[in-house]
């Protein structure tokens, strides 16, 4: 009698591989063994015992098929119809023994293992499993709730697919838990008359793809972390570009395409629309005026250029009119990833104003000095005649004998304030001499101590009831000097003396000066 409940169960099992390749997305040339084998047993079968599985469903083979079957044979003929089924047996058995996806039959309520082929041992991790329950074999499943949905295919007949299932397993016998994911089916098996008998359990390690899926994800999110910091970054230089008080773009390619302004430098051009368009367009006017030289430098060699106080003729107002500007401005080579450069980052600062502020006060400063020189010479002719008419008055009355103590006094502190007075013109002709650097000093030796005595007593008339106390060593304090120079000094600290709201009494000490002392 031909066997028409392995049929039933080969067709089964046939379905089960079916959709197991659709949940899990399997590649179709790694499934095609398993599934040709089965269409080539289904077709022998079908051939033999007149059931096609393309017209009639396991759930609808009856006895009766079986009798209209072997009912006009011969016993030689039905035998060997049966070798020829068994053969196929035992071939369908090779086939699932060696399929590249784990199988096991699970008989009976309390799930028996019947048959496992090598891959459902590999990915179990388990030998020897005949006769023994889904629970003595993985006791670690308690409270995972493997043993509840074995319970409910069977007593149900709905079969289980999970695209991922994770278990905690001792997959190497050693005691450790370790978490296994698998992609699993649960099918059960019905008899001729539609009771179940047993599950068929289709079992997939997917721990190795799923460590890729996770990676990959990993490296995804990390990318996509990274993505949205690099953005946030560049919206937060954006910013800071924007709000900058310096003119600030950035040119791109060899034709120095304008691909960002900043409103400063915007302000800069007469707010022009240059994005998009290369310098020699977008301003016309700095053609001819060496800039583009040294773009060109700059990205030729990566060298940066810094420009100080650089004169530059701009259409500032938009209107055609070109005016001056000065800048201090940097082109720095922008580079990409492979180090390669790709444009030039513009930063300029208008000193227009500052420039000519210095212009104006250096100006100023030549007429000042002009100034003083044309007074000091005027000054001097007079004055030099004054001091020799004085000289001369003051010898006659020597002369004459008219002269007393008092005149002669008076004639003393005229000719000193007029000697004052010459070395206050010499003073303005210091400044003209110092700012075109012509000043040379005179290096002599002096007696420091005889001329600060001297300055004090010629100034002690201009001081009127403030006294200065001197205290001077008594050995001479020598020194290589400007006469002149020094005594210009000297004057100066007087006079600032004699006007600063200190006290009446002022005390000056001289100490003489050592290399070794640190202090004057």
């Amino acid at each position: 009698m031909i066997d028409l409940a392995m049929a039933r169960h080969m067709l089964a099992v046939r379905t089960c591989a079916e959709e197991l390749v659709a949940n899990l997305g399997a590649d179709p040339n790694s499934a095609a063994p398993l599934l040709n084998a089965l269409t080539i047993l289904e077709q022998h079968i079908a051939a033999q015992t007149n059931l096609g599985r393309s017209t009639q469903h396991p759930d609808r083979i009856h006895q009766g098929a079986e009798g209209d079957s072997a009912a006009g044979d011969d016993p030689h003929t039905v035998l060997t119809r049966l070798r020829e089924v068994e053969a196929q047996r035992m071939q369908y058995h090779q086939v699932l023994m060696e399929g590249p996806t784990g199988i096991c039959i699970l008989d009976g309520p309390d799930q028996r293992y019947t048959f496992t082929n090598p891959i459902y041992e590999q990915v179990a991790g388990r030998t020897q499993v005949i006769g023994k329950t889904v629970r003595e074999v993985f006791p670690e499943l308690v409270g995972q709730g493997m043993y509840e949905t074995l319970a409910q295919v069977y007593h149900t007949g709905i079969p289980f697919q999970s695209a991922e299932t994770m278990l905690h397993l001792d997959r190497d016998g050693d005691g450790k838990v370790e978490d296994v994911y698998y992609a699993l089916t649960f099918q059960p098996l019905r008899t001729d008359d539609g009771t179940i008998t047993a599950i068929v359990a289709y079992v997939v390690d997917i721990s190795d793809r799923r460590a890729l899926d996770l990676e990959r994800a990993q490296v995804l999110h990390l990318t996509h972390s990274a993505h949205q910091a690099a953005d946030a970054e560049r919206q937060r230089l954006l910013h800071i570009m924007q709000q900058a008080p310096a003119a600030i773009c950035t040119l791109e390619g060899p034709d120095h395409v304008f691909t960002f302004t900043n409103p400063q430098y915007q302000l800069l051009v007469g707010n022009r629309d240059v994005v998009g368009q290369a310098l020699p367009d977008a301003l016309p006017e700095v053609v001819d005026q060496g800039f583009l030289a040294l773009l060109d430098g700059v990205r030729a060699t990566g060298i940066p250029f810094v420009g100080h106080n650089v004169a530059i003729q701009l259409d500032r107002q938009g209107t055609g009119n070109i005016e001056e500007a000065f800048l201090n401005f940097v082109y720095a080579p922008l580079r990409a990833a492979s180090g390669a450069i790709t444009g030039i980052f513009v930063h300029a600062v208008d000193v227009t104003e500052l420039v000519r502020a210095r212009q104006e006060a250096e100006t100023a400063v030549v007429l000042r000095d002009q100034f003083f020189s044309v007074a000091a010479h005027e000054l001097r002719t007079p004055l030099t005649t004054l001091l020799g008419t004085i000289q001369v008055l003051n010898r006659r009355l020597l002369r004459g004998g008219s002269s007393d103590e008092r005149t002669e006094r008076t004639f003393t502190t005229i000719s000193a304030q007029g000697q004052r007075l010459a070395r206050l013109i010499n003073t303005l002709l210091d400044v003209a001499r110092i700012n075109q650097g012509h000043l040379l000093l005179e290096l002599a030796p002096v007696d420091l101590g005889a001329l600060v005595t001297r300055v004090i007593d010629d100034l002690r008339i201009t001081l009127g009831r403030r006294v200065i106390e001197v205290r001077i060593p008594a050995e001479a304090c020598l020194m290589m000097g400007d006469s002149l120079r020094l005594e210009q000094v000297l004057v100066n600290l007087v006079q600032n003396a004699s006007i600063a709201p200190t006290p009446r009494l002022s005390r000056w000490r001289l100490d003489r000066i050592t290399p070794t002392s640190g202090c004057a």
